[in-house]
């Protein structure tokens, strides 16, 4: 079998602009059934000066959350992958620097949450540690 990868790059903005996208790239818009080779798009929210217990109960796509998110400085990328289809999601470093210094001088760590939903079908992953002051994440 041969293994068909695509390579997305990263489209790095704020949480109030997870409404002002189209609905095709917005991952928070209503979720139709997918066929095969049928994109998706999902998010990846960063946060700096952040652990995973500034994340409890919070989600990207719940309106509530996203004054909260954005107040934490956090960001967003979003990515189309296509179903079955093995997916490299870049990103650029100068993206990263920029969420990074958007915290405090003395942030210790930046974490990120990939994230879809609407309504009452929400989905996030477990929030990840990406970036340390320290030596481990």
């Amino acid at each position: 079998t041969v293994a068909r990868v695509s390579l997305l790059l990263v489209v790095l903005g704020n949480f109030a602009q997870l409404t002002e996208s189209g609905a095709a790239y917005n991952p928070c818009a209503n979720r139709v059934s997918a066929a095969l080779d049928d994109a998706f798009t999902v998010g990846l929210a960063f946060l700096p000066d952040s652990n995973t217990d500034s994340w409890f109960g919070l989600h990207p796509c719940r309106a509530s959350d996203k004054p909260q998110l954005a107040s934490m400085k956090g960001q967003v990328s979003v990515y189309r992958p296509k179903l079955d289809t093995i997916t490299v999601m870049r990103g650029q470093m100068e993206d990263e620097m920029y969420v990074w210094n958007s915290g405090p001088r003395n942030s210790t760590q930046m974490t990120l949450a990939a994230f879809y939903g609407a309504g009452d079908h929400l989905v996030r992953s477990t929030v990840a540690v990406i970036r340390s002051r320290n030596n481990t994440i």
